[in-house]
């Protein structure tokens, strides 16, 4: 052995691009988050007859359609029943 030169074994290096990739896996987190977000959607619209007002109604979500279909009849139930109070 001639001479022993002293290393740690530790380097520091500095990427530029690791930001980037961070920011852009937050971004795919968020979108992957809010793709799970049920949304509802309910139109209303009202048509005036000579018979009497006519009310037409349509919805729309993305999850869990059986609960709509079953949900949507029974808001209109509550519609026509008469208000209280």
């Amino acid at each position: 052995v001639v001479g022993v030169v002293p290393a740690s074994g530790v380097l520091f290096k500095r990427d530029p691009g690791v930001p980037l990739v961070y920011g852009g896996f937050a971004v795919v987190l968020l979108g992957g988050a809010l793709s799970l977000v049920a949304t509802r959607q309910l139109w209303a619209v009202e048509e005036r007859r000579a018979d009497g007002p006519r009310l037409h109604a349509a919805g729309l979500c993305n999850r869990n359609l059986t609960a709509f279909a079953r949900e949507l009849p029974e808001l209109l139930r509550d519609l026509r029943a008469p208000q209280q109070g």
